[in-house]
């Protein structure tokens, strides 16, 4: 007359037999779609460091040597550009190689780049271009169409880097006092 209460259970077990596999369906789609996320997000912020790092580097150079000119300086900005490649962080460019190497980058990147020349203003905070006994240089430089790695998924297949540095050469002198009547 009474049904044992073990029956009960059992049968509401048998009607759900199955359905986590339903369930873990649904959120392995949403934990790949948050994985690839994750992955193009990482790859555009390392992108956006390389590049960083790399115009940085060049306006340094540029800068520490523009005592010997500005064609010197540009050579120097070219030099650590192509030195310091960005989304190649296991390419090293030797001295043998160097020229091979600037004539290849000038011809991918030479419209993607900027060099100007000036003095700082640091009332404005501007750049003042000049030609004359330049002081600072800003060095600015852009990757565009990047590829991402599952971007087409959510409609976006390449992303655009951009990055501008400047740098002021600021002549120190130093005095070196030795006093030897001790």
């Amino acid at each position: 007359m009474f049904a044992h209460p073990s029956l009960g259970r059992r049968r509401v077990r048998m009607r759900r037999r199955g359905a986590i596999i339903v369930l873990a369906a649904f959120l392995m789609i949403f934990m790949l779609g948050m994985l690839a996320l994750s992955i193009d997000t990482g790859y555009m912020f390392t992108m956006q460091a390389q590049l960083d790092r790399s115009v940085d580097a060049a306006a340094l150079a540029g800068a520490a040597s523009l005592t010997e000119g500005t064609e010197v300086a540009n050579a120097k900005t070219i030099e650590y550009l192509v030195r310091n490649p960005v989304g190649r962080p296991d390419v090293v460019v030797t001295d043998d190689d160097l020229v091979a190497k600037t004539a290849q980058f000038l011809a991918e990147r030479s419209d993607e780049m900027e060099v100007v020349w000036g003095h700082w203003n640091s009332t404005t905070g501007q750049l003042e271009q000049t030609d004359t006994l330049p002081s600072a240089i800003s060095v600015e430089l852009a990757y565009p169409n990047i590829p991402l790695f599952f971007g087409r998924v959510f409609g976006k297949a390449a992303f655009d880097v951009r990055s501008r540095a400047v740098a002021m050469y600021q002549p120190r002198d130093i005095v070196l006092v030795l006093d030897l009547s001790g």
